[in-house]
């Protein structure tokens, strides 16, 4: 399964405004809210799928998950397996251990998986790196 890459906002038309977009499926729609966490946004997309002749069981559709990175960057997901709509991604922070060995692990729960599960916890690997800085800079003009 390929997921299509981003592409900038403004470069199919005359428009040129900031940002990017995922192009979805035809027929795709984001049916949750988005969770953004540790410098990457998390949201499910349902798809109907066409019935199979006289099948005795309910169409779902397809759901999928997807995780997209900061600063336009190709997104990455996964097809549920089951379908549906997938629920709104929930994230966090969980300390593991006490004292001087404890540690914070960044985690969601309704990302892409390696079990295509919509109820899978995940770690989270932050993009962007704590502790950060501000950095101050003045610049002198000769007047």
């Amino acid at each position: 399964m390929t997921f299509s890459s981003l592409v900038p906002a403004g470069a199919e038309s005359n428009v040129a405004s900031p940002g990017c977009y995922v192009a979805l499926d035809q027929g795709e729609k984001v049916v949750n809210a988005a969770t953004s966490i540790a410098g990457t946004s998390f949201f499910g997309t349902n798809r109907p799928s066409p019935p199979v002749g006289n099948a005795c069981y309910s169409n779902l559709g397809i759901a999928k998950t997807y995780a997209m990175p900061l600063f336009c960057v190709s997104p990455t997901g996964s097809e549920l397996v089951g379908g549906g709509l997938p629920p709104s991604p929930v994230s966090g922070v969980v300390t593991i251990g006490s004292g001087a060995s404890a540690r914070r692990v960044v985690f969601v729960i309704g990302a892409p998986n390696p079990k295509k599960s919509a109820i899978e916890g995940s770690r989270v690997n932050p993009l962007i790196r704590a502790p950060r800085t501000r950095i101050f800079w003045y610049q002198e003009v000769n007047r």
